[in-house]
Order: C-alpha cells, then structure tokens, then sequence
C-alpha cells in the first residue's frame, strides 16, 4: 500500500495541468504549473492575504513562491495541491500532506480562499477531495490542523463533518517574513494564547 501510494502520487504530479480533474471544480497543480507567471501571482497573492493563518519565515514573493511550488509541493512525495475552480477560474486551494502508511491517514492542508464569493465553495471542495483520496489512494483517515486563531477555519471544518481530538499549546515567535507557531516548552511559564487545534473526519463519513 505504502510503494503504491507514493507511486501514483508521483505519477499524478507529472501529468499535464488540467489532466487531473475532482468533481468539475478541483484541477490537481502538476510539475508544469511552476514556470505558469499567472499561477504563481496568484498563489503569491494569496498567500500574503492570510499571512497571520500560515507560517512563514520570510517575506512571500513570486520568486519564493515558485520555489515553494516546486521544492515543497512538486517534489514532496507525499503532497498535493489543488485549485479550487470556480466560473472557469481558480478561486483558492485545498490540498494534502503527510502521509502515515501505518495509519493509513493524511492530513488535509493548504486550505485557502483566495477570492471571495460562492458560499459554501471550500466546503464542497474539501469534501470532494476527500472523497477522490479515499477511492484513488485508498486513504482511510483524514486529519487537520489549525490555529486556534482561526476561527473561520474552525467553523468549517466542523461544519463539513471534522470532529476535534486534541489541542496542543504553541507559542508564536516572530520571524523577517512573519512569525511561526512553536509547540511550548514542557516547562512553559508565560500565558498560552494559542493551540494547535487537531481534528480527524470519522471513517463513516462520505
């Protein structure tokens, strides 16, 4: 199961862009979509929208995003990401990272609207996404994870059916490019304002 999944994975991202539709409304970035300029601005774009959601240690560029693109998305062998596509154009990305062979689970990630409209839209497509990784990878459980922060992201993701197991206290430490959330100290004595909040999709759900 393990040499399978990241086989198709890995043929999956070297298919043309387009190649890999979900549902109408999910197309799958493949290795060609680092040197598209338009995909780049947008993802780029995007990304600085919700810079206080995201880790990041330095400025979001075009250039930094190509590589991003490339080195931690392409050539990840357990990553993929999707534009969420809407009137023929994409309007944010769902994606998933961290695939656990023993569990037979991944973590759904990157998780962003990038323009606003379609209610219900990055709903639909986290669905949609998961049902396409239950029946192409033979996933078996979904988890994810945010900031407690985040509270848009909460509410849809108990929305749509993920149920929370665990929250882990961080510590947020400011970087050049923004800040990063750290898991605190076991000896932590400051006040914690912020959990990783930890949710897993029951296997009943379809």
């Amino acid at each position: 199961m393990k040499k399978r999944f990241y086989s198709v994975v890995r043929n999956l991202k070297q298919r043309k862009y387009g190649d890999v539709v979900v549902n109408g409304m999910l197309v799958l970035l493949t290795a060609d979509t680092v040197i598209n300029k338009q995909y780049i601005s947008l993802l780029a774009a995007w990304r600085k929208k919700v810079l206080r959601y995201i880790p990041s240690t330095r400025p979001i560029t075009k250039k930094g995003t190509r590589e991003w693109l490339q080195k931690k998305v392409i050539e990840e062998r357990d990553r993929l990401l999707f534009f969420v596509v809407a009137d023929n154009r994409p309007i944010g990305h769902v994606g998933l990272y961290r695939y656990n062979a023993k569990n037979n689970s991944i973590v759904v990630d990157n998780v962003i609207r990038g323009v606003a409209g379609h209610p219900g839209i990055m709903g639909e497509a986290l669905l949609a996404m998961i049902r396409w990784a239950k029946k192409t990878l033979h996933i078996r459980t979904f988890l994810v994870d945010c900031s407690s922060n985040n509270e848009k992201a909460i509410a849809l993701y108990k929305r749509i059916g993920f149920c929370e197991i665990r929250r882990e206290p961080l510590i947020r430490v400011k970087t050049k490019g923004g800040y990063v959330f750290k898991d605190a100290p076991v000896h932590h004595t400051g006040i914690i304002k912020y959990y990783r909040v930890i949710f897993v999709m029951p296997d009943a759900h379809e």
